[in-house]
């Protein structure tokens, strides 16, 4: 039995409701797993299973109860697309009538994990709708836009609330995620907050400097920076990312992003952990169905996605308590963001998970390990080891990088595609 499996069978899957307004006031329980999901359902068993086998356990399906088995079948869960049907502020009968009757039919299938609402719905009103338009800020008519754009943020915002509801009291078992672009005011990320269960943002921001990244920070670390804005905004709320599978001039855009650069693998690594250390409980890639195969990209998203999964014990353990301290040395430059540390035990073993954030390298003393004194931590997926004396190492870490400590290697699963650039 895997490891998945194993988790599985000791939690329940969500904490079920008693009805439709207490599910709205109370956060459904986490997965029992750490999720690592595909927008790509490639259609077929052997898709599938290279999916699973690669360390991914949640796929995208369709409204159908045969998608939903193939993927049971191959031992994944499915998250299903409600799409435009969620927000009840227009097309209500109609659309409330299709929810019934997908929620009546699916809700009870093993393999449903989740419901998805409409993708970026803040977007499709301030992104196609008035940013995207050339009107000069002083132009009149501009106004007029921002007031429409507004009165329509409100509108759907609350339609989506309404279509949660009825969601929750068809099926109070599975909760309802929406996706939001990296975009938006603080205010109208928390007005769609009541909507969901689970949020998340999709950050592309390589190559470093392309655009998609719209705060100050347009770095690899700006996947942090959206994390604690989605949790600022919805504090209780479930927060997973979704990140790059795919390059830029692959699917279509060839502004300032022309050639094709696919994130290496530590980059990659760097952007996963990172939303992990920010807390997020799930990552997700989209764009892989633009990746020719075989492929190297492919490759090392797949080897990524093998070291999540096998650490999914230390992944899905909480923050021990007195976390250790990470104070940079000597610097030539400001260490603005510095190094997020996340200390966490898993029965006798203990894992030190360190991020460089800065696109510099950093030398660090990390201390608070008083409990690990003269314990060797091995670094995971590198030929060497540090052994705490008091009370903590010192450490030097590259730009980007990820560190892995680990009081035993029990946990690596190195497969081809880790040296992909």
């Amino acid at each position: 039995m895997d490891r998945l499996l194993m988790l599985m069978a000791v939690v329940p899957l969500f904490a079920a409701c008693a009805g439709a307004a207490e599910s709205n006031s109370r956060q459904p329980a986490l997965p029992p797993f750490f999720v690592l999901g595909c927008y790509e359902n490639p259609g077929s068993a052997s898709g599938l299973q290279e999916l699973k086998e690669a360390g991914f356990n949640l796929v995208r399906c369709g409204a159908d109860r045969k998608q939903l088995d193939q993927a049971h079948a191959a031992g994944l869960h499915a998250w299903v697309s409600l799409g435009s049907n969620l927000d009840l502020s227009s097309d209500r009968e109609k659309r409330q009538a299709q929810l019934t009757e997908w929620a009546q039919s699916l809700r009870d299938h093993p393999a449903l994990l989740a419901w998805e609402g409409p993708d970026e719905p803040a977007y499709q009103i301030y992104g196609p709708g008035l940013f995207d338009q050339a009107v000069p800020p002083d132009d009149p008519q501009r106004v007029g836009l921002v007031a429409k754009a507004e009165e329509a943020e409100r509108a759907i915002a609350r339609g989506l609330t309404e279509g949660h509801e009825l969601m929750k009291s068809l099926d109070p078992n599975h909760p309802v995620w929406i996706n939001q672009a990296p975009r938006h005011t603080m205010a109208t990320l928390s007005r769609f907050m009541p909507a969901l269960d689970i949020v998340s943002m999709d950050i592309y921001p390589v190559p470093e400097g392309c655009g998609h990244s719209d705060l100050p920070n347009e770095n690899l670390s700006a996947v942090g920076q959206y994390v604690d804005r989605l949790r600022q905004a919805g504090p209780g709320k479930v927060v997973w990312m979704v990140l790059q599978g795919f390059s830029w001039a692959q699917i279509g855009i060839r502004d300032v992003r022309r050639e094709v650069v696919y994130p290496s693998f530590r980059q990659s690594r760097f952007m996963a952990y990172d939303a992990i250390l920010h807390g997020a409980s799930g990552i997700l890639y989209w764009g892989t169905h633009t990746v020719r195969r075989p492929s190297p990209f492919w490759d090392s998203l797949k080897a990524l996605v093998s070291e999540l999964n096998s650490l999914q014990p230390a992944l899905t353990a909480s923050e021990a308590p007195g976390q250790p301290k990470v104070e940079p040395l000597g610097a030539w430059h400001s260490v603005a963001l510095g190094t997020k540390a996340s200390f966490r035990q898993v029965g006798k073993d203990c894992y030190l998970l360190l991020v460089n954030e800065e696109r510099y390298p950093v030398d660090l003393q990390v201390s608070g390990l008083r409990q690990l004194e003269e314990k060797e931590l091995f670094a995971l997926y590198e030929d060497r080891s540090v052994k705490v004396k008091d009370g903590g190492f010192r450490v030097s870490l590259s730009p980007y990088d990820v560190e892995v400590y680990a009081t035993s290697r029990a946990l690596e699963a190195p497969r081809k595609g880790r040296n992909f650039r």
